[in-house]
C-alpha cells in the first residue's frame, strides 16, 4: 500500500492494521472447502449471522463496508449500505475482504488524521448498536471486530 502524506499518518497506520487483519483472515480460511463453507456449525446461537463459516464472512465483509460507509456519512456523503453479497465460494470471499478494502481506502483518501478523534459526544458517530465512537474508534472496533470472528472461525475449522 503507498504511503500518504504526513496528515495521514494515523490512517495509515490504521488502515494497514486493518488491511494485516483481513489478510490473516484471509489466509485462515484457504483451507476450508467450498462444501464446507455453508455447513450449520452452530444451531444454538440466536445470531444468524454466526451459524456457519459463510454466514460469517458475509457479516464481516458486509460491516467492513458499513464501517466505511457511515464514516462517510457523518462526513457528509450520501452514500449506500451495501446490502447483500453474492459470495459461494472461498475465492468469492477472498476478493470480496479485498474488495472491501479497496473500499476503505478509497473512503480514507480525503480524510485526514485532524479530522479522526472527538471528544464531544455529538461529534460522534452514532453506531447501529447504539454506541457513540470517533472515526478513530470506529476503526479500532473495525480491526477487532475481524479478530474475533476470524477467532470464531478457527473454532469451527475445528469442528469440521
Amino acid at each position: 500500500m503507498p504511503t500518504k502524506p504526513k496528515s495521514q499518518n494515523a490512517i495509515n497506520a490504521i488502515l494497514h492494521e486493518y488491511q494485516k487483519v483481513v489478510d490473516e483472515l484471509s489466509n485462515t480460511i484457504t483451507n476450508v472447502t467450498d462444501e464446507q463453507l455453508s455447513i450449520i456449525l452452530d444451531a444454538e446461537t440466536g445470531d444468524p449471522d454466526c451459524r456457519s463459516i459463510q454466514s460469517i464472512l458475509t457479516h464481516v465483509c458486509l460491516a467492513g463496508y458499513g464501517y466505511a460507509v457511515r464514516i462517510e456519512r457523518h462526513l457528509g456523503a450520501d452514500k449506500p449500505y451495501r446490502k447483500q453479497l453474492n459470495c459461494h465460494t472461498i475465492a468469492d470471499y477472498q476478493q470480496e475482504l479485498q474488495a472491501m478494502m479497496a473500499y476503505n481506502r478509497n473512503a480514507f483518501s480525503n480524510i485526514f488524521d485532524h479530522q479522526i478523534d472527538a471528544v464531544e459526544e455529538d461529534k460522534k458517530i452514532l453506531t447501529s448498536w447504539k454506541q457513540r465512537y470517533d472515526i478513530e474508534q470506529l476503526m479500532e472496533h473495525a480491526i477487532v471486530h475481524v479478530l474475533r470472528h476470524r477467532y470464531q472461525i478457527e473454532k469451527f475449522m475445528m469442528k469440521l
